[in-house]
């Protein structure tokens, strides 16, 4: 294979490679890191555990602080969270119980999904008055 660059002249070909080597580079960047900055939500099932005005008030909350984000689903008890996130059809649930939310989760999902339910259970926590 011929290099492209032997025809022209050194100090041309140290420009060309000055200019295309970081431009190359950046673009590469990009490539990674443009999904990575648009991450976010995107009907994430999670469960609230708990009845009365509470529960409804952070379904409520959540819902309105990112329209599209969860899917939000009440359940009446911890078993019944938990069987919905074994069966995987949620990804965490939270627990409300007097000025104490817990998180329960599942332990197969991935990361960016566990690091989205830490962050919207700090919201729930607003959203409760805790």
């Amino acid at each position: 294979m011929r290099n492209p660059l032997a025809a022209h002249p050194p100090w041309r070909q140290l420009i060309i490679i000055s200019v295309v080597l970081p431009l190359a580079i950046v673009l590469a960047v990009l490539a990674f890191a443009w999904p990575a900055a648009r991450i976010a939500p995107r009907s994430l099932p999670v469960g609230i555990v708990g009845a009365g005005p509470a529960s409804e008030q952070v379904a409520q909350g959540l819902t309105r602080a990112d329209p599209g984000g969860f899917d939000v689903r009440l359940f009446p008890s911890q078993a019944s969270a938990r069987s919905a996130i074994e069966d995987r059809d949620v990804y965490g649930a939270f627990v409300l119980t007097g000025r104490q939310i817990t998180i329960l989760r599942a332990i197969a999902k991935g990361a960016t999904g566990l690091l989205m339910l830490y962050f919207a259970g700090a919201g729930v926590q607003r959203l409760a008055g805790l």
